[in-house]
C-alpha cells in the first residue's frame, strides 16, 4: 500500500518528517431478515416500508448494499401462482433502508399482505465472492443493459448473480423495473432492467447492486444453486402464465431460512431473443423448512427462451441479539457497567469480556460503540504491568495510544478510546462505567457450518476450525479421497499396497481436485491390444496414468492433457514417469522432464492412431500397436525424461532401466483417466 499527501502552501518549502495514521477496514459485516409490506396497494400503486437494521451491524463510513427477494409465504397458499411483482430498495444508508414492490398489469386483485422481502444487508465481500454497484445509464423506454466485468482470474467457472435495483431518487414510481442479468461466464456479466409500464418517462439515478460467487462463505451461507428452466412448452392459464419449479434444500432446518434469488438468460445460447426484447421478472411463492417454489414470467413477448434462477440460503447463526463477524458472535452492551461487572455478564453468557486478534477485529469492535468509549478484557491486576486477556492469557496484538499505559493512580483495566482516537487504547480504573462487547467463538463444526469434505474429521478452534481426512484416505481435508482412489482396481498393481501408496502420493500434487477419481478406460489384455482400440476408449479423457509389465518390471507415465489420435506432440508440465519396480538395488522413482535434449522437453507425450501411449521425444516410452504379439515397443530413456540420477542417456543401463531390455513386449497395459 502507498500513501500520499500533497503540500497545499504552495510555497514549496522543505517539510519535517511526518507520520500518517491508518486502519484497514475490512471483513464482511453482514445481516439479513424478512419483512411484511402490509400497505395494500392500488393497481397503480406501489407499497413500500422502511427497514431498520439492528444496532452495531456496520462501519459507520462504509458504503452498505442490500440484495432482496419477495415471496407470498405468509399468504399460506401453496397452489396459486399470484402476479408478477417486481421490487427495488431506497435510502439505502448504515442504519436503514426502503424497500418497495409494485405489481404488474392492471388487475386491482391485490393481497393482504400484500407480499413478503427477504432482506441481506452487507459491507464488503466475502472471500470466495465479489461485489460491486454500477450506474445504470438514463434511458427513456424498454430495456437498459450494463456491462460488468469481474476482477481478473476471479472465478473459474461462471458464478451464481445476484442483482437488486436501488433508486437514488425516491418515491418515482415511473421508474419501477424489472431486473435480470445476462450472459453470465467467469469473466463478466450484464444487468438488465426493463421499464414495467411502456413509455413511462425518463429513467436516471438508478443503480444496481450486484453479489457474485461460486463458493459462498460459510457459516453466513449455508447453500446455494441453479433452478433451470427449459420452458419448452408455452406456460399455462393454471400457474398464471408463468413457469414455477419447487427447490428442495439439501439440508434440513428448524425455521424457514432467507433465500436470494435472482434470473440469468443467455443472449449467446441459440435463438434466444436479445435482452431488449425481455421483460423477466422472478419471485418465490411459498416457503417453507424443506424448500421453496420459484417461479419466472416474461412480460413482454410471447417467446420463452431458457433461463436459470440462482439462489443463496441464510440462516441465523448467532443467537438472537448476536452477530457474527469472522469466526465469532457479537453482543454489546446498552448500557455501561465497571470492568468486573462486564466480565460477569459476559461469562453468564458464555461467552468473554472482547480480546482482539488484530487491527481488523480492533476496528470492528470499536464502531460498534459508535465511537464511544468501551471495555476489553485486557488487564493487569494480577501482575502490575502484565497485561492478559481476562480469559485467554497473553496475546500479540496491542494498540496503546501514546505514553499508554501509564498506571496512572492504579489503571489496571482497559478500555478502547473510539474511533475519533485512532481506535486505540488506554489503561483506566476498573472502577468506570463504559459499554462493553462480549465475544463467544462460533463452533463451524456444528449443523453444517463448515467446508470440511465429507470423509474428513471436522476440529473446531478459536475462530475457526480444521479438517482432517478420516484414516485410509488423503487430502487437504476440505477434499478427501480414498488413499488409492481407483488405482486400486488397477490389476497390475492391487496385490501391493507400498506401490499404490507410492504412485497415490506422486499423483496427488497434480489432480485437479482432492476428490478426483481414477477410472480405467483400457486394460490391453481384455479391451484388445490394438492401438486404436486404446484411442477409442482413452482419447479425449483428460489427464491420465499409464501402467505397463513386462515380467517383473513395473513403470508408466503421467500426462495432464488428453491423448488423441492426430500423430503430434504434446506439452503438459505436470507430465512424469515413473518406475516402481526396476534394476536390482534400485527403488520406486519418479523421472521429470529434465532429460538429455532440452529441445524436446516439450515432447511430454506423442498421441498417433498408429501406435498406444508413447511419453517424450524420444520416445522414452513406446507402446506398439498389438504389443503384446511383437516387440516393437521400446524405451529410450533420458530423451524428453530425466534418466536416473548417476546415468547418461544411451548407456546401456538406461535403456533397460525401466523395461530391463530396450525393446520389449509387455505383458500388460492399462491407463486410467482422472474422474473429478
Amino acid at each position: 500500500m502507498r500513501i500520499c499527501v500533497r503540500d497545499l502552501s504552495g510555497t514549496g518549502s522543505k517539510h519535517d518528517p511526518l507520520s500518517v495514521n491508518y486502519v484497514v477496514i475490512g471483513g464482511f459485516p453482514i445481516v439479513h431478515g424478512r419483512i411484511k409490506l402490509l400497505r395494500i396497494p392500488n393497481w397503480s400503486d406501489s407499497s413500500c416500508q422502511t427497514v431498520v437494521f439492528p444496532p452495531y451491524r456496520f462501519y459507520p463510513n462504509k458504503k452498505v448494499q442490500v440484495q432482496i427477494t419477495l415471496n407470498h409465504m405468509n399468504l399460506d397458499d401453496s397452489v396459486t401462482v399470484h402476479h408478477a411483482i417486481t421490487s427495488w430498495t431506497e435510502r439505502i444508508n448504515t442504519q436503514n433502508f426502503t424497500v418497495c414492490a409494485m405489481q404488474s398489469g392492471r388487475n386491482g386483485d391485490n393481497f393482504n399482505p400484500f407480499a413478503t422481502v427477504d432482506w441481506m444487508a452487507y459491507q464488503g465481500a466475502p472471500p470466495e465472492g465479489t461485489t460491486g454497484t454500477i450506474k445504470m445509464t438514463k434511458w427513456w423506454s424498454g430495456t437498459n443493459c450494463a456491462n460488468v466485468t469481474f476482477p481478473k482470474d476471479k472465478f473459474k467457472d461462471s458464478p451464481v448473480v445476484l442483482v437488486t435495483s436501488n433508486h437514488h431518487r425516491s418515491g418515482k414510481e415511473h421508474d419501477t423495473a424489472l431486473i435480470w442479468t445476462e450472459d453470465i461466464t467467469e469473466n463478466s456479466f450484464k444487468a438488465c432492467l426493463r421499464e414495467l409500464q411502456n413509455f413511462d418517462g425518463k429513467h436516471q439515478d438508478i443503480y444496481v447492486n450486484w453479489l457474485a460467487f461460486a463458493n459462498l462463505h460459510k457459516p453466513l451461507f449455508t447453500e446455494h444453486g441453479s433452478v433451470n428452466f427449459p420452458n419448452t412448452n408455452p406456460p399455462t392459464d393454471e400457474d398464471n402464465n408463468a413457469y414455477c419449479e419447487f427447490v428442495h434444500f439439501t439440508r434440513s432446518y428448524n425455521a424457514t431460512p432467507s433465500v436470494q434469488i435472482s434470473a440469468n438468460h443467455s443472449t449467446t445460447a441459440s435463438g434466444n431473443l436479445a435482452p431488449v426484447h425481455n421483460g423477466i421478472s422472478t419471485w418465490i411463492e411459498n416457503m417453507n423448512e424443506s424448500g421453496f417454489r420459484v417461479c419466472v414470467k416474461e412480460l413482454y413477448v410471447t417467446r420463452y427462451d431458457p433461463l436459470s434462477v440462482g439462489y443463496a440460503v441464510l440462516k441465523d447463526i448467532c443467537d438472537p441479539g448476536w452477530s457474527y463477524f469472522d469466526g465469532f458472535c457479537y453482543f454489546t452492551s446498552d448500557t455501561c457497567a465497571n470492568w468486573t461487572t462486564a466480565v460477569k455478564k459476559c461469562r453468564q453468557e458464555n461467552s468473554v469480556l472482547a480480546d482482539v486478534n488484530n487491527n481488523e477485529e480492533n476496528v470492528y469492535i470499536q464502531h460498534r460503540h459508535n465511537g464511544e468509549k468501551s471495555w476489553l478484557g485486557l488487564n493487569d491486576r494480577t501482575t502490575e504491568g502484565d497485561f492478559t486477556w481476562v480469559d485467554h492469557g497473553h496475546g500479540n496484538f496491542t494498540a496503546w495510544t501514546k505514553n499508554q499505559p501509564n498506571n496512572f493512580k492504579e489503571e489496571d483495566c482497559v478500555h478502547a478510546l473510539g474511533v475519533e482516537h485512532n481506535y486505540e487504547w488506554n489503561d483506566v480504573h476498573c472502577s468506570e462505567c463504559h459499554q462493553f462487547t462480549c465475544r463467544k467463538d462460533l463452533d463451524e463444526c456444528q449443523n453444517d457450518l463448515n467446508y470440511c469434505h465429507k470423509l474428513a474429521t471436522c476440529t473446531n478452534e478459536r475462530g475457526s476450525y480444521t479438517c482432517k481426512c478420516k484414516a485410509g484416505y488423503i487430502g487437504d481435508g476440505f477434499g478427501c479421497y480414498h488413499i488409492y482412489a481407483g488405482l486400486g482396481y488397477s490389476a497390475i498393481l492391487a496385490n501391493d499396497g507400498g506401490y499404490l501408496r507410492t504412485l497415490s502420493n506422486w499423483l496427488s500434487p497434480v489432480v485437479q481436485s482432492q476428490s478426483s477419481y481414477w477410472k480405467r478406460c483400457w486394460r490391453a489384455s481384455v479391451d484388445g491390444w490394438a492401438s486404436t482400440t486404446f484411442h477409442s476408449l482413452c482419447d479425449s479423457k483428460g489427464p491420465t496414468v499409464t501402467i505397463i509389465r513386462v515380467g517383473k518390471y513395473i513403470f508408466g507415465g503421467y500426462t495432464g492433457t488428453s491423448w488423441t489420435s492426430s500423430c503430434k506432440y504434446q506439452y503438459t508440465s505436470s507430465a512424469f514417469l515413473f518406475s516402481l519396480v526396476n534394476k536390482p538395488g534400485w527403488g520406486p522413482v519418479k523421472l521429470t522432464q529434465q532429460g538429455n535434449y532440452a529441445y524436446h522437453r516439450k515432447y511430454s507425450i506423442y498421441g498417433c492412431h498408429d501406435c498406444g501411449p508413447a511419453f517424450g521425444g524420444g520416445h522414452d516410452i513406446y507402446i506398439a500397436s498389438y504389443a503384446s504379439s511383437n516387440k516393437y515397443s521400446y524405451s529410450n530413456l533420458g530423451h524428453t525424461y530425466s534418466p536416473p540420477s548417476g546415468h547418461s542417456y544411451t548407456s546401456s543401463f538406461i535403456q533397460s532401466f525401466l523395461a530391463g531390455s530396450y525393446n520389449f513386449q509387455p505383458d500388460e497395459v492399462e491407463v486410467f483417466y482422472e474422474s473429478t
